[in-house]
């Protein structure tokens, strides 16, 4: 979807967020100050776990080492990504790109493993209100995979997976690619697939979806 992002690039992004708008100084909001210290630290871990894996010469250490930083990774990174508008200041490829890397990494672990650093909410009566819960993730993410298997479709795997976090990480996610879109095509993903699908998108006076 997104045009590659180098790492460097993703690393100088997070190491220069932006402190001021409009060339002025101004308070960060709740949100804003969450989403960048969860970055922050999303991005030094996988910093550090580079650097520590290179100067490891034994192979079975280097592995160890990188199985230790991946959960980290992946937990700061969601959680950065899981706040609304907590990283508007980036811009959608920058998003994407970034939200990209982690879904990528995630496919190092297994539904046991993601299991612990975002445990599946407690709720059990989705099938009453036409949602997901414990028991649809189950059927749908973690079944379908096999539970001590490397995910193998990391995002439709967070797509079918029941956490408030997680759920938040991926509809920002699908917004920064309809963000991407937008640019390029002038209607968001929505429009397209109305369009697409033969419907008409008619939003009156209101800004497009």
């Amino acid at each position: 979807m997104a045009e590659a992002v180098s790492r460097q690039h993703l690393h100088a992004v997070v190491d220069q967020l932006p402190q001021k708008r409009n060339g002025g100084t101004v308070m960060l909001t709740e949100e804003e100050m969450k989403a960048r210290y969860y970055l922050r630290w999303s991005d030094k871990t996988i910093k550090e776990a580079v650097l520590g894996m290179n100067a490891i010469t034994k192979q079975s250490r280097r592995l160890e080492y990188i199985r230790n930083a991946v959960p980290k990774f992946i937990y700061y990174g969601v959680k950065a990504y899981s706040i609304p508008h907590g990283l508007d200041v980036l811009s959608p490829e920058d998003r994407y790109a970034y939200m990209e890397r982690i879904v990528d990494v995630t496919s190092l672990i297994t539904p046991r493993q993601f299991m612990t650093i975002f445990p599946i909410d407690k709720d059990y009566d989705g099938d009453k209100y036409g949602t997901r819960d414990y028991f649809t993730t189950v059927a749908d993410a973690i079944k379908p995979n096999g539970i001590d298997k490397p995910i193998k479709e990391p995002f439709k795997f967070m797509m079918n997976y029941w956490n408030h976090d997680v759920l938040l990480f991926v509809v920002n996610m699908t917004t920064a690619m309809s963000d991407i879109h937008k640019e390029k095509t002038g209607k968001s993903l929505f429009t397209q697939f109305l369009e697409d699908n033969g419907l008409k998108a008619d939003w009156g006076n209101d800004h497009e979806c």
